[in-house]
């Protein structure tokens, strides 16, 4: 993992989104999984950052990165998944997830990636993995966690830089 944003770009990502008050709840309760996301700007600097990222590291070029916050309250969650799922129109082509966490005053939400918990997980840090490793957000129990979740699709991909998809 990197550090990639500060701790105040981060409490002022969180601070934008939250005063935009734009949540879209998720609630699948029967499978344990609910949170809620903000799909930020698309001229908020913070993509901008994560689509140069994605460029140096992963090399693709991609043309508008979509950036989505997400936010668990007491006792939200995400079970074990995977996110690309080839007969979803939206999932099909997910190639990886690139993650930054924004805050750390919360306890549990803790990220588990192929089974084992993530324990680096820093503010501004960020991390990614192919979107076909099972990964999950354990059940926050004290707190609000925050996130941020970019998913890399084949068909946002402008070029590989070295040519080789």
């Amino acid at each position: 993992m990197e550090s990639l944003f500060t701790k105040e770009e981060c409490r002022e990502v969180i601070e934008f989104a939250e005063s935009k008050n734009n949540w879209t709840r998720i609630d699948f309760s029967p499978v344990k999984t609910k949170y809620s996301h903000y799909d930020l700007d698309d001229e908020h600097p913070f993509r901008n950052r994560i689509k140069k990222y994605i460029e140096d590291k992963l090399n693709y070029v991609i043309e508008n990165p979509g950036v989505d916050i997400l936010k668990y309250n007491v006792g939200d969650g995400f079970i074990r998944h995977i996110d690309r799922i080839p007969y979803l129109e939206f999932n099909k082509d997910f190639l990886y997830n690139v993650n930054v966490i924004l805050n750390d005053n919360f306890e549990g939400g803790e990220f588990i990636l192929n089974d084992k918990q993530i324990t680096n997980n820093y503010v501004g840090n960020v991390y990614y993995y192919r979107s076909t490793v099972p990964h999950e957000v354990k059940p926050v129990t004290k707190g609000t966690r925050y996130s941020a979740i970019f998913y890399l699709r084949e068909r946002d991909i402008i070029k590989h830089k070295t040519n080789i998809i």
